[in-house]
């Protein structure tokens, strides 16, 4: 035992007090030591606190002892599983088919129809899309365990938007069409915005009355950043709050590239405004999307 540290407390498989967190204060009091090959599982805090106010962690806790409690538990993190009804799990789980995959395969391609949802169970995936002039096509999004794809094009009936290969080995979990429309479309299909957060009748008072999943910041609050001080510790404190409580933020009124540069940093998801184009008629839309395209992997804004 190093010197300074109190007597230790061994802790084996199967006790009493294995099944609860090794040293939940902050900051920790205790340090942990594997002696042996062990499995310990790691969940986030506010992962952790949405499983308990849904009553599915007790269910995580029985689907575990046949499964690997890693992948249960990036499943539970899922907004896509989270708001799926406690007692529609068991069927989810029932109705996922497993499916091996390789490094390099393409599970789907762009402008394909929509086949099944997926869920990684392991491995790593690629979403990319193809420039609409041309060219290098962009990786969007890495994938890993827990992680789903497939679902929005289930969900609007248009064909996929992007492109998704594995970048290694793995085990997918599918759902088909029929289970996806039964067990997981009734509730994504329900998702409120408040537009113009900040000002008028959108209240924060909202934000406990209403399911909302996004709160758009009202155009005042940008106008004048990033060199208005109070703006600005407005925006921040907007973007701060709802990230605690896990909603998109798309910002209104964007018009400078300082604006944007200072709105990317701070975390916001979506951005809307002059500053990537005026309104412009359909046959200008497409060679718009491959500016920006390009502009997108050369690391700049057009």
């Amino acid at each position: 035992m190093p010197p300074g540290e109190s007597p230790a407390v061994f802790i084996h498989e199967d006790t009493d007090a294995a099944q609860y967190p090794l040293s939940p204060q902050k900051p920790r009091h205790h340090t942990a030591r594997a002696i042996a090959t062990a499995t310990v599982v790691a969940i986030a805090e506010h992962s952790l606190d949405k499983l308990l106010t849904r009553d599915q962690l007790a269910y995580a806790v029985t689907a575990i002892e046949n499964e690997d409690p890693g992948w249960v538990f990036s499943l539970f993190t899922n907004p896509d599983i989270q708001a799926i009804p406690t007692d529609h799990l068991p069927a989810l789980f029932s109705h996922l088919r497993p499916m091996e995959v390789k490094a390099g395969q393409v599970l789907f391609r762009q402008g394909e129809p929509a086949d099944y949802y997926y869920i990684i169970r392991r491995g790593r995936a690629r979403a990319s899309i193809s420039n609409p002039i041309g060219g290098t096509a962009a990786t969007v999004a890495e994938l890993g365990v827990g992680d789903s794809f497939g679902g929005s094009s289930l969900l609007s009936g248009e064909r996929h938007s992007a492109t998704v290969s594995m970048l290694s080995d793995g085990l997918l979990m599918l759902l088909c069409p029929h289970d996806f429309n039964t067990l997981i479309k009734p509730p994504m299909v329900h998702r409120v915005a408040i537009d113009d957060f900040g000002t008028g009748y959108s209240s924060m008072g909202y934000l406990k009355l209403l399911p909302v999943h996004v709160i758009k910041i009202d155009r005042c609050f940008i106008q004048r950043l990033p060199n208005d001080s109070d703006d600005a510790a407005i925006v921040r404190a907007i973007i701060a709050m709802a990230r605690q409580l896990h909603l998109e933020v798309t910002v209104e009124g964007v018009e400078t590239q300082a604006q944007a540069d200072f709105l990317k940093a701070e975390g916001s998801h979506r951005w809307q405004g002059h500053y990537y184009s005026q309104p412009l008629p359909a046959p200008e839309i497409t060679p718009l999307l491959g500016r920006l395209f390009e502009a997108n992997l050369a690391g700049s804004a057009v």
